[in-house]
């Protein structure tokens, strides 16, 4: 959408982020952009945070957020992976990716335009390990020819898995695709089944929360026996015993 610029607040002492777009706005469309930017604003640990919008001197629209990286700059997931190996543990890719389903179902229970597909560079990764997306939204609100909600809505939650698979893997999902258990040692066959559902162009989740539901982590954990009948057979037989 344009240029990211570093920048350090004079009186708090603060970084930040300026992102200054690249499109030129008449008066019609600056007034668009002040209402999506404000609209773009949210509040939750993943997505990342417009904390000020506004005009520079030349007309150009600029919007402000925290700086999420650290000395070497800006961390993206992309190139976290890459510092990596080439791809994560299964439990840093499951972290990641329910990181990104929860920004998106919070977003979605807020109403207003989907982002649409999220890319891995579109991910920034903050010094607390958060997977973080940028400028949710806004591009998408600024666009007059937008797709519906629904469908940018399960466009993004595929592109997670797509996000998913690649962290995964080491690998674009993309034809002819290998199954992640065959790429990934001792691989749960769960995750075959969560990413074969959520790459699926013609079904997918119908939901973000949905999503969530089933991730190996949430289905091994509603599948295990629960701990509470095993305390009751034994406090059971104790009390049988006991005259």
């Amino acid at each position: 959408m344009g240029e990211r610029w570093v920048a350090r607040h004079e009186i708090n002492h603060t970084a930040h982020v300026v992102y200054r777009l690249t499109k030129r706005f008449d008066r019609a469309a600056q007034a668009r952009f002040l209402a999506a930017a404000s609209e773009s604003s949210y509040k939750h640990p993943h997505l990342l945070e417009i904390q000020e919008f506004a005009f520079d001197l030349q007309g150009r629209a600029c919007v402000v957020t925290p700086f999420t990286g650290n000395h070497l700059g800006l961390v993206t997931l992309g190139s976290l992976v890459e510092l990596k190996g080439g791809r994560m543990s299964p439990t840093e890719a499951e972290r990641a990716t329910l990181h990104l389903l929860g920004a998106l179902a919070h977003a979605h229970s807020n109403g207003g335009p989907a982002h649409g597909e999220i890319g891995i560079d579109e991910v920034l990764v903050d010094k607390h390990g958060r997977a973080v997306i940028e400028l949710y939204g806004l591009s998408s609100r600024l666009s007059a020819h937008a797709a519906p909600a629904r469908a940018m809505a399960a466009d993004e939650i595929r592109s997670v898995g797509q996000i998913a698979y690649r962290l995964l893997t080491g690998l674009p999902a993309e034809e002819p695709m290998i199954s992640a258990g065959r790429l990934v040692k001792k691989l749960p066959e769960s995750w075959d089944r969560w990413l074969e559902r959520a790459l699926d162009p013609s079904g997918g989740f119908e939901s973000a929360e949905r999503a969530i539901e089933q991730l190996p982590s949430s289905v091994r954990e509603s599948e295990s026996p629960s701990a509470f009948p095993t305390v009751r057979v034994v406090l059971d037989k104790f009390r049988a015993r006991t005259p």
